[in-house]
């Protein structure tokens, strides 16, 4: 009798188990069918994340590579500012480009690439002025100078660093130039009562012209022709394509002379090669749908 009634409470937990199973496996199908849709839903949320960043950032290094194209025509070709362009097949989209002076000294260049904007400001890093100058007596310029057009350096003015004129260059009783100085084309050094002090070396794309009170501290170079006056030093050689023209009793050449030289020249200084240098970088985005 006892084994009976094991046999029948083994068969009835049985039946009970497979209820639970049962039980268990339409509980899972059920939670199942509550996640599947915002499993998907996450999903597909999540390339479509994807997908936008990888649109942002193809577009950023469009428009990155705009902002380089921008630089690299500011340091190699004469611009007309405002100046602007657009530059095709870049990550298979086109890229606008604006480049305007921002200020006295810092230029601004806007580059578009669809809904990716970059803004860069640059600024040269020398004192860089855009067109010819006239300064006035007691002028101070500390920091290497470019001058794009010709330029007269009034009485007493002093410049700390190096001198880049493009075009004809007058020192007008100046006191000192603390680096070298490089014109493309004629150099006129008039001192009348105090000495101007050079403490590097000269160079004139056409022809030197030195009257009195001059020191210099380095070579002197003219493509064209010299004439030095006048109790003038020149502590290294003097080198003309054309004739040099001096009188040993008034001016000291402690140097080699000559004349009908054909070089090598001065190099125009290394700070030339990089002209601008960014000093503000930043990033707009449209929204993108």
């Amino acid at each position: 009798m006892k084994i009976k009634k094991f046999a029948h409470s083994l068969i009835k937990a049985y039946h009970n188990q497979q209820g639970i199973a049962m039980i268990m496996a339409l509980t899972s199908l059920a939670l199942g069918a509550l996640l599947i849709a915002p499993t998907l839903n996450y999903m597909a949320i999540g390339i479509k994340n994807i997908n936008i960043h990888q649109k942002r950032t193809s577009e950023f290094y469009a428009a990155d590579a705009g902002i380089e194209d921008g630089i690299w025509r500011m340091k190699n070709e004469p611009l007309i500012y405002p100046y602007s362009y657009e530059l095709s097949d870049i990550n298979n989209m086109s890229v606008n480009i604006m480049m305007e002076n921002y200020n006295y000294e810092i230029y601004k260049i806007t580059s578009i690439a669809n809904g990716t904007t970059v803004e860069a400001y640059t600024m040269p890093n020398c004192l860089y002025y855009p067109g010819g100058q006239n300064f006035d007596k007691n002028t101070v310029l500390v920091g290497n100078v470019y001058i794009d057009g010709n330029a007269i350096i009034g009485q007493h003015s002093e410049i700390y660093g190096d001198l880049y004129v493009v075009g004809d260059l007058q020192l007008d009783q100046a006191d000192i130039v603390s680096g070298n100085v490089f014109a493309t084309g004629d150099i006129t050094m008039d001192q009348i009562v105090e000495n101007l002090e050079v403490n590097g070396w000269i160079f004139s794309g056409g022809n030197l012209m030195i009257s009195k009170n001059v020191v210099v501290h380095g070579s002197i170079y003219a493509m064209g022709s010299i004439q030095l006056d006048q109790n003038v030093v020149i502590e290294g050689s003097a080198n003309a394509g054309g004739i040099i023209s001096w009188n040993p009793a008034k001016v000291d050449i402690q140097g080699e002379i000559n004349e009908g030289y054909s070089g090598p020249w001065p190099n125009p200084f290394s700070w030339l090669d990089d002209p601008h240098k960014i000093i503000s970088y930043q990033i707009s985005r449209e929204k993108i749908p």
